[in-house]
């Protein structure tokens, strides 16, 4: 099948697939018309990244309060974020919205390519709530994440307060001792040895006393995210530890490095050598167990949704917190036992001296830790008097737009194609269960012959079915000089010359046909005798205005032939009419009879000699048997089919019967 055949079949079914478009395209638009209008208001945020930053264990950073948000602070997690359920209900109940206009609306958040930008769409059915809670929840955004800041800041400075009134409390009364203490037992100075001794004591104490405040601070640490976890997903909120001999190896090793680096660091500074050295070996080890320990949390905490940003971010990081507790504890294990030992020295002194120098110990001590609480209360006063928010809005949703606007004519058009679509395939399917005979190739596949000639059918020919005679400068009249040519080598070849023209039913044109290539072949100089031989529905006599008398008296009546054939205005061309169907008395005479009858083929053999062809006009042979009867006496047969009318099985039933009485298909 080619572009010529489905050209042909599209404009064959033409209405058809227009009525298929009109149907989808009428019930897309009656579907448009009652969907109601949505309205999209749109508000943006810049969210303000920040990676995480790594401090020594006896220093904080200032944003380290943010343990909670320092792993996930990027923009896809903020996204979570703004359309989870805890901000959107914080939204819901500022605008007081009803459980309908809940269920209106339809948030969507979107980062923006290549920016930290986030793009909320609200779409609902009312335009002012769109508008209202577009702006409203990127506020409500804002301020949540800002108080979650605030809070917990403040929490740490109230923590790290009360510590700093306990430990200057203890300072002071240290003090009152060691004073009234010397005043009683002791004069002079101790020695150096001793002041070495207690130096040793000192720093050992020293570094046990930071491990033990960032123990605490790390505990506190991990109750925060286990709080951020169950906010979102019903997780156990108690510590679970799993160990296993290479883990504790690796605790063990981290713990040694760091006391090994807190060394260096006072002997060095940060920048020498083997200073960076150790942090190397520690980063190396501590991302060994964080991602151990970040697998056992994952199958400890089967309700954590890990496909959420936020909650996998929330399960890294307490991961983390986790490995650095337990370095800290075995920090504080080896720091401890390294106390009992630079304490031993301390026994040989006389005990005024012995006594003295704990006094000094424990003081100097209390100093370094009041430094340290000094310190990180400071800072996380300040954290919570800075407006700190890790988002900002940049543009407020002002107006809506219908966002169906551009959909509806989107539908439309897939509409139209589909009925489009939908036609072509109602045609094809009709086209191919179609059993009509339509095109020449489709009568040659049918019936495995050779089409002689085609006809065509034109409006401009009127009723008059002399068309060669009459008209002989149309494409029908040229169309009949071309199948006489064609037939006439055919009937050279075969040594024919006589044969008759028959179709399946009625109303084909084989009266027509025969009658013209009559006139064309007579016009080309041959004499032809044209035999009306269809004795129930004549046309011959009409044609050419004579009275229908012709092969039925000849039979009935005996006459001679040669009074009925009539000579014709057209040089060379004699008919023979049908003449009338007589009706006996009794019994009716029909017309295959006549033909029976042997005195018909009587009549062809002395009419074969006169005439150079003779052509008979035969019924069609679905109809009635005539033709069967006439094929015995007829070498040859013209088979007539209207192209668009005929069903293939008729076609092929009357071809097998014509060849069945072994009569030659021209």
């Amino acid at each position: 099948m080619d572009f010529r055949d489905v050209s042909k079949i599209v404009l064959k079914y033409k209405f058809i697939i227009v009525m298929c478009m009109a149907v989808v395209l009428g019930v897309t638009m009656l579907f448009n018309k009652r969907n109601p209008t949505r309205y999209t208001a749109q508000s943006r945020i810049a969210v303000k990244t920040q990676s995480k930053i790594y401090a020594g264990y006896d220093e904080y950073s200032e944003l380290s309060m943010l343990s909670a948000f320092d792993n996930y602070r990027n923009v896809q997690t903020q996204a979570e974020m703004l359309k989870s359920k805890k901000i959107q209900s914080l939204a819901h109940k500022s605008l007081g919205l009803s459980d309908d206009e809940i269920r209106s609306l339809l948030v969507k958040v979107t980062p923006e390519q290549d920016s930290d930008l986030l793009r909320i769409e609200v779409t609902s059915v009312h335009r002012d709530l769109a508008i209202n809670y577009a702006n409203e929840l990127a506020e409500q955004y804002v301020r949540y994440t800002l108080n979650s800041f605030k809070k917990e800041a403040e929490e740490r400075a109230d923590y790290f307060r009360g510590k700093l009134l306990d430990v200057e409390k203890e300072l002071r009364q240290a003090q009152i001792e060691r004073e009234i203490y010397k005043k009683e037992h002791i004069a002079g100075s101790f020695e150096s040895e001793a002041a070495q001794t207690a130096q040793s004591v000192y720093d050992y104490e020293r570094m046990l006393n930071a491990a033990q405040i960032e123990q605490e601070a790390n505990k506190q640490r991990i109750a925060q995210t286990m709080r951020e976890l169950s906010s979102e997903a019903p997780v156990e909120t108690k510590t679970i530890y799993t160990t296993n001999a290479l883990r504790k190896e690796l605790q063990g090793r981290q713990a040694s490095l760091e006391i090994d680096l807190a060394k260096a660091r006072q002997l060095y500074g940060d920048r020498h050598p083997d200073v960076q050295s150790l942090e190397r070996q520690i980063e190396t080890v501590k991302n060994k167990l964080v991602e151990d320990e970040y697998n056992d949390l994952r199958v400890v905490l089967q309700e954590v949704d890990e496909a959420n940003p936020v909650h996998r971010e929330l399960l890294k990081n307490l991961a983390d917190l986790r490995v650095e507790q337990g370095a800290i504890e075995d920090k504080v294990a080896i720091l401890s036992g390294l106390v009992e030992e630079s304490r031993k020295p301390l026994e040989t002194l006389p005990e005024k001296e012995k006594t003295l120098e704990q006094f000094d110990i424990r003081i100097s001590m209390l100093k370094e830790e009041q430094s340290t609480l000094q310190k990180k209360y400071k800072d996380f006063q300040l954290s919570s008097q800075v407006p700190t928010t890790v988002g900002e809005i940049t543009d407020r949703a002002l107006g809506a737009y219908d966002t169906q606007r551009s959909h509806k004519a989107l539908t439309l058009l897939i509409a139209a194609l589909g009925g489009l679509l939908m036609g072509l395939i109602i045609a094809f399917i009709r086209e191919y269960l179609d059993d009509t005979l339509y095109t020449a190739r489709d009568v040659e596949e049918a019936l495995t012959l050779s089409v002689l000639g085609q006809i065509p059918l034109e409006k401009n020919i009127g009723t008059d079915p002399r068309v060669c005679a009459d008209k002989p400068n149309t494409p029908v009249a040229e169309s009949f000089r071309a199948l006489r040519n064609r037939l006439k080598y055919i009937l050279a070849e075969q040594d024919m010359r006589m044969f008759l023209v028959t179709s399946s039913a009625v109303q084909e044109g084989k009266s027509f046909v025969s009658l013209n290539l009559a006139i064309t072949m007579a016009q080309y100089g041959h004499k032809v005798l044209l035999v009306d031989a269809d004795m129930r529905r004549p046309t011959l006599h009409r044609s050419f205005d004579v009275p229908n008398n012709g092969i039925s008296n000849v039979i009935v009546d005996g006459d001679d032939v040669t009074e009925y054939i009539l000579e014709t205005e057209i040089p060379n061309l004699s008919i023979l009419p049908a003449g009338p169907l007589p009706l006996a008395e009794t019994t009716p005479v029909v017309s295959s009879e006549i033909f029976e009858d042997p005195r018909i083929r009587d009549m062809f053999s002395l009419l074969r000699i006169s005439y150079d062809y003779i052509i008979l006009d035969t019924p069609p042979i679905l109809a009635v048997t005539d033709v069967m009867a006439l094929t015995s006496m007829v070498p040859g047969v013209l088979f007539v089919v209207s192209a668009g009318d005929m069903q293939r099985a008729d076609v092929v039933s009357a071809k097998n019967m014509i060849e069945s009485t072994g009569v030659k298909m021209l």
